[in-house]
């Protein structure tokens, strides 16, 4: 891999957390907490 790259994974990571973290807070099908959510989905 190139170095540009290897720097990039962590921002990368870090974006698609927050976007999964976005759509767990968006939803509404199930009235638990983030937490719980987030045990579902796993």
């Amino acid at each position: 891999m190139r170095a540009g790259k290897e720097r990039a994974i962590p921002q990368n990571f870090s974006m698609t957390n927050r976007i999964a973290l976005n759509l767990i807070k968006k939803e509404q099908s199930k009235k638990r907490r983030v937490k719980g959510k987030r045990l579902d989905a796993g």
